[in-house]
């Protein structure tokens, strides 16, 4: 059975994936991306100074202040 793949996010026509580590998924889930699109995985060092900004503004439970439930 194949699977569909979902990108984390898009943005600016560049597919944005979050991931904690490499893996042959993550390999297999590049491998089906267009040619024609370009794409960036961030991982926790990336995101880390966007992540510490919130908990600093907002406190550690940031998500329920930024986000509708």
């Amino acid at each position: 059975m194949e699977s569909k793949y979902f990108p984390d996010f898009i943005v600016d026509d560049v597919i944005i994936e979050i991931k904690n580590y490499w893996s042959e998924q993550v390999q297999a889930k590049m491998e089906s991306v267009p040619a024609t699109m370009q794409y960036r995985i961030l991982y926790e060092e990336d995101i880390k100074p966007y992540i510490d900004y919130c908990v600093h503004k907002y406190g550690k439970d940031f998500t329920t202040i930024l986000y509708d439930k």
